[in-house]
């Protein structure tokens, strides 16, 4: 893992030392880095959005089955290995 400096003020510091010890988390880095995920997590729902929503809008509907939506799922993580939906 790399190491990532950034300042922040008393009283953001403050917050994060409070926030890590509400979520017990063991520092403000555990909760700034689960900030981050949170994130990256939100991101991958919206493109699944945005790929749902370009699927709907590309024709005519056809059924989906099981194993034709695990292809979906695979091609889509290909595309967007930074979703990191399992």
């Amino acid at each position: 893992m790399n190491t990532l400096s950034i300042e922040v003020s008393d009283s953001q510091k403050a917050f994060l030392e409070a926030q890590a010890a509400k979520e017990g988390l063991g520092s403000p880095s555990d909760y700034v880095q689960e900030l981050i995920r949170a994130a990256e997590r939100q991101k991958a729902w919206l493109l699944l959005e945005v790929e749902m929503q370009r699927s709907l809008d590309s024709g005519e509907a056809v059924p989906i089955t099981e194993s034709s939506w695990a292809e979906k799922r695979a091609s889509f993580l290909r595309r967007h290995p930074e979703a990191g939906i399992s």
